[in-house]
């Protein structure tokens, strides 16, 4: 029956001897790395996620900051235009004050 090679590696190996060969200890220090490689893409696939939220936070933040100056500056034409259909009602209500 095949095995797979990638379980078979995270396997927890052990010696029953307490004089470990040079080979054993070498497969504990390989194994160490192992785990030490997997926690290292671990982390590096949580700041890639991290990173990517925080680009599309900025691009919505920046849009709508973008919609808020020209909503702003479509009230601030709106207030001239009206500035000066005021200033005309006024100045044909004292030309007509004065008229009379």
């Amino acid at each position: 029956m095949p095995i797979n090679l990638r379980d078979a590696s995270k396997k927890q190996y052990t010696t029953q001897c307490e004089n470990a060969t040079v080979a054993e200890i070498d497969c504990g220090s390989l194994q160490r790395i192992a785990d030490a490689v997997e926690k290292m893409a671990l982390r590096y696939t949580e700041l890639i996620d991290k990173a990517d939220r925080s680009e599309s936070s900025a691009k919505y933040w920046r849009s709508e900051s973008e919609h808020k100056d020209r909503q702003l500056s479509a009230y601030k034409g709106q207030v001239t235009r009206l500035r000066k259909k005021m200033a005309e009602i006024n100045a044909a209500y004292e030309a007509a004050r004065g008229a009379t």
